[in-house]
């Protein structure tokens, strides 16, 4: 039985049962429960039916439900048959020869053995049904039968079910479990395999307390925008952690924080709660990067933590050369198996998402001064199309490095599931100044290529540049989250972009819009009236090349009238 099943399944018993003692106050219900939280208001595998609410060890059976691939099989377990035999038998109750009585009703009810009964029921509303029909029939004569025997009053209502309904009420309204509902009682809603719906954060470097609701679970690209200073990394860091839990880090979660994500894993819906050194369970498909991304090591993955290249300006990435040459080594070698990336995959990717790249090539040196003799050469072109020749990976420009560095660690952690694949990948990946080193031309495409190369990857990154927010495509939908910090507030998020039409604003339109809030992009020294008003330099050299002839023609006007 899947996690979600289980939700549901613990939701329609809690309405039917709690429907039960409206009607009849006298019946009650109970439970040991590990994970309100969650939504789940029994404890996992079952759930105690009272037989009368009078004291707190009240005698009640223990209903069980297994999950099998066609039925539910519901059944009342001897360890509370036993428990209450033994209250049955003492001085308390003064009942002649009980566990005969006891033993001889079980029979009659179909039991198969002493304390034990088991019914199959089916899945689907058919469940419930079964169900009612137990409880009127079954349980029903149980119950009647123990409240004669034990005297007990007909008439009395069950207080500690109405305080347990009125504490699942209260927890029904927390916002991440209503969250958790909406998705899985809706189905139909468009999103990506992993994606955030919600996210609440409590006491978290700078944040006092977030609630991000209504996030589209189909969004591809979220930016993060604001001043130096603001929250975004924080902000990163708050959804890593998250996902991925308190990691043994640098920096670990204060005692008081606590993290609440909800979204789809695998396609199903979630809700996580993290707190300080504590892991989270699930099995999210999270890939990291901060800032600076500019080294590395060529350590297995498994001895990485997810969120430390989030955390540490000096967190290596997985080494990109050692990819490359292990893929291409298993290729010439005819010995691809599982865990081994495809060569061919990873250049297409890599060509891709850097078209000034024209090949990748892992090449062999005979060389007895070479401690590895594999070596990897990057052809890039010019802007006529001219092959450069080979280099290296460190004489690439600095952006390119940052961005072949983060895509490789991205796929081989991403694809380090067996469930990922690299034809079909899939997560959430975090990057902070995703324009770090980028020349604007390649921030603006940017977002176009990664969401071409990964279209079921959720990005959530920050930045400080305008032209990632308008590099992507129309058909790919994006949200901006724009960062602001008070003292009385400490950090707050806005979402702008349903009031600004980020697709029809220039660069200059969007700098200046609340997104960016910069307001004065002139030259110092420059006026208004001094200031082009076209956006298109080819405009403007036109309309100065014109000007000038309208002067020409004017002054030549001018001498003749002279003349």
């Amino acid at each position: 039985m899947t996690e979600n099943e289980m939700i549901l399944l613990h939701d329609r018993l809690y309405g039917y049962l709690k429907k039960r003692h409206e009607e009849d106050p006298t019946f009650g219900f109970d439970t040991q429960n590990e994970a309100k939280s969650k939504g789940y208001w029994f404890h996992l595998g079952h759930l105690f039916l009272v037989l009368n609410g009078r004291a707190k060890n009240i005698p009640c059976f223990r209903i069980h439900y297994q999950y099998g691939s066609s039925n539910w099989l519901c059944s009342i377990d001897d360890i509370q048959g036993q428990n209450l035999i033994y209250k049955i038998k003492s001085n308390e109750f003064k009942l002649e020869q009980p566990v005969e009585l006891l033993n001889n009703l079980l029979l009659a009810l179909g039991f198969s053995k002493k304390g034990y009964w088991m019914k199959t029921f089916l899945i689907g509303d058919d469940f419930l049904q079964s169900f009612d029909s137990f409880m009127k029939n079954e349980f029903n004569e149980i119950r009647a039968f123990f409240k004669k025997k034990l005297h007990l009053s007909e008439t009395e209502k069950d207080k500690t079910t109405s305080e347990y309904i009125d504490t699942i009420e209260k927890q029904k309204q927390f916002g991440h479990v209503k969250e958790r509902y909406r998705l899985l009682y809706n189905p139909s809603i468009p999103h990506l395999p992993f994606a955030l719906s919600r996210l609440e954060i409590i006491d978290f470097q700078g944040i006092k307390h977030l609630v991000i609701d209504n996030i589209p679970a189909d969004t591809q690209w979220i930016f993060l925008t604001g001043n130096n200073g603001y929250g975004k990394t924080s902000l990163l860091r708050a959804i890593a952690k998250g996902l991925v839990g308190d990691e043994d880090l640098v920096e670990s979660l204060p005692e008081k924080t606590q993290i609440y994500v909800n979204g789809y894993n695998w396609n199903e819906p979630f809700s996580v709660m993290t707190q300080h050194k504590q892991l989270i369970a699930g099995n999210f498909q999270v890939a990291t990067y901060g800032a600076s991304r500019f080294r590395y090591n060529n350590e297995p993955i498994k001895n990485k933590k997810k969120t430390y290249p989030l955390f540490s300006d000096d967190a290596p990435l997985i080494y990109l050369e050692d990819i490359l040459i292990k893929a291409e080594r298993a290729k010439s070698e005819k010995r691809e198996k599982n865990g081994i990336i495809r060569f061919d995959k990873l250049k297409q990717f890599f060509l891709k998402v850097i078209p000034q790249l024209v090949d990748i090539k892992v090449e062999y040196f005979e060389d007895e001064l070479l401690t590895d003799n594999y070596q990897v050469r990057y052809y890039e072109k010019g802007e006529n199309g001219d092959v450069y020749e080979a280099m290296p990976f460190s004489d690439l420009a600095a952006g390119y490095r940052s961005i072949l560095s983060i895509i490789g660690d991205m796929i081989v952690r991403l694809s380090a599931h067996p469930k990922n694949s690299l034809d079909d990948l899939q997560g959430i990946v975090l990057i902070d100044e995703i324009d770090a080193h980028l020349h604007p031309k390649y921030q603006y495409e940017l977002p176009k290529l990664l969401s071409e190369v990964f279209p079921k990857v959720q990005f959530i990154v920050s930045t400080h540049s305008p032209m990632p927010l308008l590099g992507v495509p129309k058909d790919v939908k994006s949200v901006v989250w724009t960062v602001h910090r008070t003292a009385a507030d400490g950090i707050t998020v806005e979402r702008l972009d349903d009031d600004i039409e980020i697709g029809r604003l220039s660069a200059n339109a969007l700098l200046t819009s609340d997104i960016f809030n910069f307001k004065n992009i002139f030259a110092r020294g420059a006026t208004p009236d001094t200031i082009e008003s076209f956006n298109d330099y080819d405009r403007i050299k036109a309309k100065n090349k014109s000007d000038k002839l309208l002067e020409l023609k004017q002054g030549i006007k001018d001498l003749n009238i002279k003349l």
